[in-house]
């Protein structure tokens, strides 16, 4: 247990600068970013969604056409 982290390489490889965030890191931090971005996206589309399906609309007048009254109640 001489190496405290067995993955990592005490010295860079011939040619190759030792960095603690290199080119592997960015990738994943600009992959987790796009994730990231890509949910709040989708969180405020579905708002928006439910915002105007919440919202009450003005009602439609209704004509008062013989299909839509009722028919007077027959009296014995």
């Amino acid at each position: 247990m001489s190496d405290p982290h067995p993955n990592h390489p005490a010295k860079p490889r011939s040619g190759q600068r030792h960095t603690r965030f290199d080119r592997r890191h960015l990738v994943l931090l600009l992959a987790a970013l796009a994730c990231i971005g890509g949910l709040v996206l989708f969180v405020a589309e579905m708002d928006m969604d439910l915002d105007s399906g919440l919202t009450p609309q003005n009602p439609t007048p209704q004509s008062s056409s013989p299909q839509n009254t009722p028919a007077p109640a027959k009296q014995p």
